[in-house]
């Protein structure tokens, strides 16, 4: 009986000692793969389903990565909104060398990002597709 207690009392100290968190992240949530980027200025599309960018969200960070290139991994810090998607604070994931912050907008160009600080509008956004807009582009995704 007392080992019964013994075991009872850890059980119930080692579940209040965990902090769990939780993302209310909703449908953004996930793995998301890039498949058609728009121009807006001059209106065409570009089929992107045989690239290999994919945008992964969790809890409180954005990857952006390149699968076919890993030196182009970059992590964003994000707030999201119905209407908004605001990325910030990148950081350039090296493997070789180590995580560096991003300091030039142009290396993020490659994923059609502009800014270092950037806010995109959410166009739709539901379990299985995603539709964003910055200035320049607007980017289709399907969720794996």
């Amino acid at each position: 009986m007392k080992r019964h207690i013994i075991g009872l009392l850890l059980a119930v100290v080692a579940l209040t000692a965990c902090d769990i968190e939780h993302s209310d992240n909703g449908h953004l949530d996930g793995y998301w793969k890039l498949t058609q980027m728009d121009t807006l200025a001059s209106g065409q599309s570009a089929d992107m389903t045989e690239s290999s960018v994919f945008w992964a969200v969790q809890h409180h960070l954005l990857e952006i990565k390149k699968l076919d290139d890993i030196e182009k991994n970059v992590f964003f810090r994000f707030e999201h909104s119905d209407a908004t998607l605001r990325i910030f604070n990148p950081i350039s994931d090296n493997k070789a060398i180590s995580d560096s912050v991003v300091t030039d907008p142009a290396t993020l160009r490659i994923f059609g990002i502009q800014h270092l600080d950037e806010t995109l509008a959410v166009e739709q956004l539901n379990s299985s597709q995603m539709v964003l807009r910055n200035d320049l582009y607007r980017f289709h995704f399907r969720k794996y």
